[in-house]
């Protein structure tokens, strides 16, 4: 079980969280620090935001009335827009690392996706969460599942997973499985071996899922 965090606790890390991300632009607008440097610094805020965002979830707390009483508000967003207006930032899913090139643009659709993952993340996930369950269920309940089902289910859940940035690998996963069935008829449902296996395989993706934003 997650030990569970104070409020002061939280406020504490997330005052630290976002001066650090402010100290550190400023110091690379000066010239003070290395691109690769600061591009790396802003990558690994973008995880440590989205766990703030569940621990004020898990006490119930609304995120803006947090700020306000924290008089924090102005600091919070300031962070939030460098993070989404830093150019030339590219994640790799497949590595841990930052890939950079001159060249590269940011994505224009990963701006809005880091925005809406960091100040809406309990709404997504729960939506991802539930994507998972629903296609789950199906299975579970054999003569429904047919693959007409399987397959607006499982573009149900790539749709959820889409607004998330960082989930990649799951999404190529959910992908891979969706891909086996998309091509058979609408009218067929699998053998009763074949659902139990699909629906382990989804199971196991869900679990990654969760350990990923350590829920």
């Amino acid at each position: 079980m997650k030990n569970q965090k104070s409020i002061l606790e939280i406020e504490s890390e997330l005052f630290a969280l976002v001066k650090t991300i402010i100290n550190i632009h400023k110091k690379y607008t000066k010239g003070e620090i290395q691109e690769n440097f600061y591009l790396k610094s802003i990558k690994s805020t973008i995880q440590e935001l989205i766990q703030f965002n569940f621990e004020l979830q898990d006490k119930g707390i609304n995120l803006n009335i947090f700020l306000e009483k924290m008089e924090f508000s102005e600091d919070y967003h300031t962070a939030i827009d460098i993070i989404n207006n830093v150019s030339n930032l590219k994640f790799n899913p497949n590595q841990g690392d930052i890939n950079y090139k001159k060249t590269d643009t940011l994505d224009k659709n990963l701006k809005p996706k880091l925005q809406q993952a960091v100040l809406e993340l309990p709404g997504i996930s729960t939506e991802i969460t539930s994507s998972f369950i629903t296609l789950m269920d199906a299975l579970k309940l054999r003569d429904i599942a047919t693959s007409k089902l399987l397959k607006k289910l499982f573009l149900d859940l790539l749709i959820s997973l889409e607004k998330f940035p960082g989930l990649d690998s799951i999404k190529e996963k959910i992908d891979l499985l969706y891909t086996k069935i998309k091509n058979i008829a609408d009218d067929i449902i699998q053998a009763p071996q074949e659902q139990d296996d699909l629906a382990e395989k989804i199971y196991s993706i869900f679990k990654e899922f969760k350990s990923k934003l350590n829920l």
